[in-house]
């Protein structure tokens, strides 16, 4: 028995379309992995508009609330959250902070933080994120 080890979604993908597998369960196992590959890298378009759209599904999704009024978005990737920060300044004069941390097993991360009640309420005025600031 041997085993092969390939590094990177891309190298995934030249491996599949340069010498792939015949036996279908192993065809179907390698299209599993390069569909369910995590990008940490997050490709912000450079329309305008497209973009905006973007980062407003991003905040959705990645967007986390803690009370009574503090937002953070995590990611493993500082360029993502610097280039998120210096967006939400240009697009929606959003103030944020971003700064490195280390989680309890020494993994490192990077957190982008809004806690001004004026930079949550332009998130709440987009919709963003529901009206947390109802009951301070």
């Amino acid at each position: 028995m041997h085993r092969v080890f390939i590094y990177g979604k891309e190298n995934l993908i030249k491996f599949k379309n340069e010498i792939g597998f015949l036996h279908p369960d192993k065809a179907e196992k390698l299209d599993k992995s390069i569909k369910d590959y995590v990008e940490y890298g997050w490709d912000f378009p450079v329309n305008e508009k497209e973009c905006k759209m973007f980062i407003f599904s991003l905040l959705k999704d990645k967007i986390r609330v803690k009370k009574p009024y503090y937002i953070r978005i995590i990611s493993k990737e500082e360029s993502n959250l610097k280039s998120l920060k210096e967006l939400l300044r240009k697009f929606y004069e959003i103030e944020s902070l971003l700064h490195k941390s280390i989680n309890g097993i020494g993994t490192v991360y990077y957190e982008l933080n809004i806690h001004k009640k004026a930079e949550i309420q332009k998130l709440i005025n987009l919709k963003i994120i529901p009206n947390i600031l109802q009951n301070v």
